[in-house]
């Protein structure tokens, strides 16, 4: 049964299952050593990657964006602020940097939603480097972020 749609046999909400999973994914891909940059660029590759892998999952996952699931609401928001601390970690200076990181990461999730919903016949991952572009030019700039996004995916 896909934890997407029904209840895992030991009780645990599908939710909070697939949000581990997905936290698992992105802390694999993620090297902790690398510059700040190259990490935001690595997390959304592999986010845009887990969405592709098990795109029911992902549509669930980010579904309280837009405001059509209550019952994950809470949890939803507590996997944006996670992500957005993360984010905010070791990160260049910009005014407001948590509510920045919170609206990022929120669009990032709106976005993957809008592709999954509007274009299900293409991969998640054709947007990346877009959202790559839309993450990074608040800390790095535009030039910067639009080179970081140009970068081949290393991973396959």
């Amino acid at each position: 049964m896909s934890y997407a749609t029904g209840n895992h046999h030991d009780g645990t909400k599908p939710y909070a299952i697939l949000r581990s999973r997905f936290e698992r994914d992105l802390t694999a891909a993620v090297d902790p050593a690398a510059p700040w940059p190259e990490r935001v660029v690595a997390a959304i590759r592999a986010a845009l990657r887990s969405a592709d892998a098990d795109p029911p999952a992902a549509h669930r996952l980010t579904l309280p964006v837009a405001g059509r699931r209550s019952d994950d609401l809470a949890s939803f928001t507590a996997m944006v602020d996670d992500l957005a601390a993360k984010l905010c970690r070791d990160a260049p200076a910009v005014p407001s940097p948590e509510r920045t990181a919170r609206n990022l990461v929120l669009r990032v999730a709106r976005q993957v939603l809008l592709h999954l919903e509007t274009q299900p016949e293409e991969p998640v991952t054709a947007i990346a480097p877009d959202l790559i572009v839309f993450a990074l030019t608040p800390y790095v700039g535009l030039v910067a972020a639009r080179r970081l996004a140009d970068r081949p995916d290393e991973i396959s």
